[in-house]
This record gives structure tokens, sequence and C-alpha cells, in this order.
């Protein structure tokens, strides 16, 4: 009885490991492709990324410069930044979700204010070229 129990319990558990637990897939995962382009701020207009295949420049309209250099990779929903800029030895490497709304254009990457704290804002609309 109690051995019937124990097992009903296993069984139980195993099933909702497997079953349970959310698995990537194509539409959460995001692609360095996904990324190339020209991202602004959404709420300061003067800080734009510029994305390409392997960095990401924080351009800054304000001081008209390439203020900052992240080299980047990407790991099903999360960024991994490495700051190459001027301020290098004082910033960490930085990991955090990152998310992409394909149909609004939205990046979010949560927390990037921390990362240079000069900075507000973490959602990013692409520009669009015609």
């Amino acid at each position: 009885m109690i051995k019937n129990l124990y097992m009903t319990l296993f069984v139980s558990l195993i099933f909702i490991i497997v079953f349970g637990c959310e698995k990537p897939t194509q539409e959460n995962t995001i692609a360095k492709t996904d990324l190339l382009g020209t991202w602004i701020n959404t709420v300061n207009n003067n800080d734009t990324l510029r994305v390409s295949e392997n960095t990401i420049t924080r351009w800054n309209s304000e001081a008209s410069c390439s203020c900052h250099y992240y080299d980047y990779t990407i790991a099903t929903d999360t960024i991994i930044l490495n700051y190459t800029g001027i301020d290098k030895i004082a910033l960490k490497p930085y990991h955090d979700k990152i998310s992409l709304d394909k149909e609004q254009l939205l990046l979010t990457i949560q927390d990037f204010h921390l990362v240079h704290p000069s900075y507000v804002g973490d959602v990013f609309k692409k520009l669009k070229i015609n």
C-alpha cells in the first residue's frame, strides 16, 4: 500500500517535471539576426542602439557620439553583454532577460538602464528604414 503511494507520487513528480517546464520554442527564441539594425529608446529618444552581428553601439545624439560599445551574445531569452567602451574597467559583464515583440518591433532588455546608470529606459523601438 505505502509502496504504491510512493510509486504514484514518483510518477506524478516525473510527469510534472517533464511536461510542466516551459521549453524554448521558435517563437520565444531570439536570434542575432532579429536584433540587427537601429533601435531608439522609448523613454529618451537621444539614446540609440546600433546592433551589428557581434557589437552593440550605444549612440547618444545629444553628445553626437558613439559613447559605449558592447560585445554581445544571445542565449534563448538572455542577452550577455561585455562592455568594451571607455568605462570598461568599471563595468562588469552583464546578463539578463531579453524579449522581442516582432509585431510591434519592441526590444526589451531587462534592467538595461543599470548597465550604464547615466541612461534610463529598457525598451527600444526598431527604426524602420523604407
